[in-house]
């Protein structure tokens, strides 16, 4: 579905941006641990492997944890949760969905700590978060 795409930014300038939302919301464990968290804004700041930020990418997510739309992150955004990570991740968790899908569990632990909290508020909010995050993990256990 993501073979075609080279950056992320290719992918969000296209039908990509569609694709990705789709994805994402018949992903079990992203939805359901985005409704157990109650996140409603999440910003996901693209970083390339200098760690230099090159996009960030604002999703608004309704009360059943699915994705409504995703926007470029806009300048005074408030996110719920902010995170950074590096553009070839995103790319191969895109490139790789039906795996990421078929096994969540193994992805979580393959992929989770890609994803930096982007603010101190970030850490704390995970670290409170946390108990949620493994009741999720737990329901959505398939190695």
């Amino acid at each position: 579905m993501f073979k075609k795409y080279r950056t992320i930014d290719e992918v969000m300038d296209s039908e990509g941006r569609n694709l990705v939302k789709q994805a994402l919301n018949s992903t079990d464990l992203y939805v359901q641990t985005v409704r157990r968290l109650r996140y409603s804004l999440i910003e996901i700041a693209v970083l390339d492997p200098k760690k230099r930020r090159i996009g960030s990418y604002t999703s608004f997510n309704n009360v059943n944890g699915e994705i409504d739309r995703i926007v470029v992150s806009p300048e005074n955004s408030i996110p719920d949760i902010a995170v950074k990570v590096e553009e070839r991740y995103l790319m191969e968790i895109l490139q790789n969905i039906e795996t990421v899908k078929t096994h969540p569990f193994r992805s979580f632990l393959k992929y989770a700590r890609k994803f930096k909290p982007r603010r101190r508020q970030d850490s704390q909010r995970l670290l409170c978060d946390l108990p949620e995050l493994v009741t999720s993990l737990y329901l959505n256990m398939k190695f």
